[in-house]
Parts: C-alpha cells; structure tokens; sequence
C-alpha cells in the first residue's frame, strides 16, 4: 500500500531543503499529524517507514549503499571500476564538492530517517496508541531510538570532525519532530556522541530481542554503541560492549564459519548479520524501489592486492580468498535472485564486531593483547588464514585495520573511517599514503550547499 502524508506530517527535512517541492520527497499517507499515530497499528505502520527509509529509492540503491561506495574510493584499498555514480570521480580524487548530488541525497535519506523517527517517538511518549502494551511501546520508542543515532552517527561521520571530541564542527542534532523551516546550528562533536550515546542507551535496555534480523535489536543496538564508542576513543566501554555481544548467545548472533559467500547468499537470514533491511519489496505491501539489484562501482587497489597477499602469511602464489570471493564478480557479495525483488545491504556484521573488540582491546589502558588477537584470528580462521601473534601493539593494529579491508570491502566505507582514525591516532599518515590528500580537512566531506541556503544557521566545513 501506497500511502502519502501532508505537510504536517511529512518531514522537510530540518527546514534544510526548503526549495525542494514535498513530493520529491517519497511520502507515505494522506494523514494529518493528529491522526498519524492513533492505535499499535499505525504506530507499527510509521516504525516501517523508518525500515523501509534504509532501502526504497525508486533509483534501485539507497544511499547508504551509494556512500559506501563514495567512501570506499576516497582511501587507498580501492579504486574506481565504473562510473556508477555521477561524482564518484571526485570521491577517488577526494575533491568532492558541496553541489554533489551523492552527498545531497544521503543529507536528505538521514535527516529523514532522523524525523520520521522524531514524529513516532513523540506519539509513543504521549500515548496516543491506546492499545499498545508498554512493553510494546518501549521496544518501538528503542527501534526508532537507533535507527535515530544510527542516522546522526553517520551524519556525523560525513559531515562532522568525529575524531575530535572539542571540536565545534559536530552535525544538527534532531531529537523533536520540525514542522516547519527552522534555522538548526550545528552543534559540537561532543555534543552529538552525547545524543548518540543516550539513544543507544535506552535502546540496549528497552529494545526487542529474538526477532529477524531485518528490524533492529537491543543486541544490535549494544554492538552500534560499541563502534560509537571506538570513534569516541572510549576504548575500554567499545571492549566491554562488543565483548558483550560476542558472548551473548541468548539473541542468535554469532561469527559465521560456513561458507564466506553464504552470508550474502542467506541475506538477514545468516546468523552474522546484526542488521540488514527487509529488500524484496513485499514487506507491508511496500513499493518495489527497494528492489533492485546493489551494484559496486569499486575495485581493489594494489594496496588492497597486498594486503590479501600477506595474509596468507607466506611469499607465495597464495591469496586471501577473500580477494576473489568478494572483488570480481559484484554479485557474489550481493546476490539477487531474479525471481525475487532484489537484495539487501548489511549496515554490520558480527566479523566487524570481532575486530572493533580487538582493536579496542588493544588500545585501551592495561589492553590484553592475548583477548586483542583471539578475537582478530577468529575472523581470520574462518578464511583458514594462519593466526597472527604478538608482535607490538602497532602490528596488531596494522593487522586488524588490514582484516578490516579485506573482510568489509564495498559494505560501508569503514577502511576510509579506518584511514582517518588511525591518521589521528598517530598510527599512520594518509597525507602521505595517498597522494590526493594534502589536508586534513578532505577528512570531512562539504555540507551539501541546498542544506547551507535552506539553514541559514548551518555554517560550511573548513
């Protein structure tokens, strides 16, 4: 069913695009904001917007998925293969400009997420749905409280300094519904993982458990604060946390060892994923925009070939298989069933849970490198790659920001988020290791320039 809210119940996006026409916008129904939310069915109706929001443009990729590949060419293990977007050019030359149209329709895909989630937390909170247990009500307002600091993180990852907690360039926080233009300032780094942690917070206590893996859970949630809280350099909370969902074994998440490739063949199906939208189109009767196949216009880079190479821990014609399983043939890590809609994308994976506890584990004060490399070497066993030791702790860390690009290539980016973390910790220098970067300030891509005239508070990256 297709369905359209009216301008009272349709987000317009922070009043940060107020030259954009409401129906540009996919809406969902013709609703005023009195009725939206009015019983346990029409609140459930709105939480599925916010699912579907992840994977539905009409274009066949969200997106999430379209800045996966944009961050993936801007560091140094990947290239690109074909032009599949219009500025991914400019991404692999990191000279990406504050008009890309990539970076507009991901400013616009989050800020949605963010309000639309607004809108179903404050009904919840007042009670409106009369028939909803609150139980029930809790485990929505958890769900909507994720997906929301899941949306601000990624902002914040795009558009905000994450790496420097004093740093005033953070991302607009949204946690009230706008209904209307509104002149947002953009509020401090700090102030943003603040609001990110307190959504995770709730959510690890209220959120739902046992549930397919294409809806959000307490676990998940738990496993999202852990990777918050390695961006925030809190590395014993992100060891803790992950270690917690490593071990949990009552909402049946665990390391896939079967065949590396069945993880993308089985969709939210596998036990690895922590979370991957619902993609067939057939959810709730949704339109099939979601539907269409996931194509990569990536391609490993001879750093990405070294890598997969020293992996195998000898000099010889052996490879990571990783290398070949994921790299040549796009459709291997996303399949598509012609008989079916499409495929899904998986925003995280148990693997990189893995190798966020090994890293934090690492790095936090009186970190244990025997519990660091367990947990990096589960990864690696399940490819039959030799175990890593002890070495010093700047070859773990080498070790595993490389399991990282091997394991996550073409998913969300995190070897570009790697890259400009480990630069700021001291461990490498990207100025030096890609020719393209000659400022720290490529760190963090421009703010879309339809944001800039829609909010006149927003104030432009340096």
């Amino acid at each position: 069913m297709k369905m359209k809210y009216n301008i009272l119940a349709l987000i317009i996006l922070l009043g940060l695009f107020n030259a954009c026409d409401v129906d540009d916008i996919i809406p969902i129904n013709e609703l005023t904001e009195d009725n939206v939310v009015t019983d346990a069915a029409s609140a459930n109706a709105l939480l599925n917007r916010v699912y579907t929001l992840h994977r539905n443009r009409e274009s066949g990729s969200t997106n999430a998925v379209d800045m996966a590949i944009g961050f993936s060419v801007s560091g140094i293990d990947q290239e690109q293969r074909f032009r599949i977007l219009p500025d991914l050019a400019d991404f692999n030359s990191n000279s990406i400009k504050d008009d890309s149209p990539t970076l507009k329709d991901y400013y616009i895909e989050l800020y949605s997420i963010i309000n639309h989630a607004n809108f179903l937390i404050e009904k919840l909170e007042e009670g409106v749905a009369v028939d909803l247990s609150n139980e029930r009500s809790l485990e929505m307002q958890a769900e909507a409280r994720t997906m929301r600091a899941m949306a601000h993180f990624h902002a914040l990852r795009t558009w905000g300094q994450f790496y420097d907690r004093n740093s005033e360039l953070g991302v607009v926080i949204s946690t009230k519904p706008i209904r209307g233009a509104q002149d947002l300032p953009r509020s401090t780094v700090q102030a943003v993982y603040d609001a990110i942690i307190t959504d995770l917070d709730f959510a690890v206590t209220n959120g739902p458990s046992n549930r397919e893996r294409f809806y959000v859970s307490s676990t998940f949630a738990q496993a999202l604060l852990g990777k918050v809280q390695l961006y925030m350099g809190e590395y014993a909370a992100a060891a803790s946390n992950a270690k917690a969902v490593i071990d949990n074994t009552a909402d049946n998440f665990e390391l896939y060892t079967g065949i590396y490739t069945d993880i993308w063949a089985e969709q939210w199906n596998n036990a690895e994923v922590l979370f991957a939208p619902f993609a067939n189109g057939r959810l709730n009767n949704e339109d099939s925009g979601e539907g269409k196949k996931i194509l990569f216009g990536c391609k490993p880079s001879s750093v990405l070939q070294t890598i997969a190479n020293n992996s195998t821990g000898a000099d010889d014609a052996n490879i990571d298989p990783r290398y070949f399983a994921n790299f040549f043939e796009p459709t291997i890590k996303y399949p598509r069933n012609d008989a079916e809609e499409g495929n899904t994308y998986y925003y995280m994976r148990m693997a990189e849970l893995y190798l966020i506890h090994a890293e934090a584990e690492i790095r936090k004060d009186g970190g244990n490198s025997t519990l660091a490399l367990t947990s990096l070497n589960a990864v690696r066993q399940r490819q039959a790659m030799p175990d890593k030791s002890f070495v010093d702790k700047a070859t773990i860390l080498k070790d595993i920001k490389d399991e990282k690009s091997l394991e996550l290539f073409s998913e969300t980016g995190e070897s570009w988020f790697d890259m400009v973390r480990y630069h700021f910790e001291g461990d490498i220098d990207a100025l030096v290791l890609k020719q393209s970067l000659t400022d720290v300030n490529q760190f963090i891509f421009p703010i879309p320039v339809e944001a800039i005239g829609g909010n006149p508070a927003l104030v432009q990256n340096p």
